[in-house]
């Protein structure tokens, strides 16, 4: 039946919006652990394959040594869909990142071959 359909998708959105609520740290002033990251881990193959990429969510609160997941099967589900959604916009992002990351290099090794050739050269 529809309704039996509809209570277990609002079951889901509940949980996910707690869970999410509690990975960002935005359900209780004492959340002091929580946590959400992804983390490149490698390619499923050597070539030609997916990459993997793993994202954590846990939290947990002051005074207490205990720390619980916000992840589960339903979150990955919705947060593949999520990532998907963004992927041009987020794929664009980390050409930025790494356009960043070289021009840093090169101001980088600029810097280091000026010092250098101070040290060789006469005033």
């Amino acid at each position: 039946m529809k309704i039996e359909e509809f209570n277990k998708k609002n079951e889901i959105a509940k949980k996910l919006t707690k869970d999410v609520s509690c990975a960002l740290g935005e359900d209780k002033s004492d959340n002091d652990k929580h946590l959400v990251g992804a983390k490149f881990i490698g390619l499923d193959l050597d070539n030609w394959s997916e990459m993997i990429i793993h994202i954590h969510a846990s939290y947990g609160y002051r005074g207490s040594s205990s720390g619980y997941t916000a992840s589960s099967k339903e979150l990955g589900h919705y947060l593949s869909q999520a990532i998907a959604a963004k992927l041009p916009e987020l794929m664009k992002d980390a050409v930025a990142r790494a356009q960043a990351d070289a021009e840093k290099a090169r101001l980088e090794a600029k810097a280091e071959a000026e010092e250098v050739l101070k040290a060789i050269l006469p005033p």
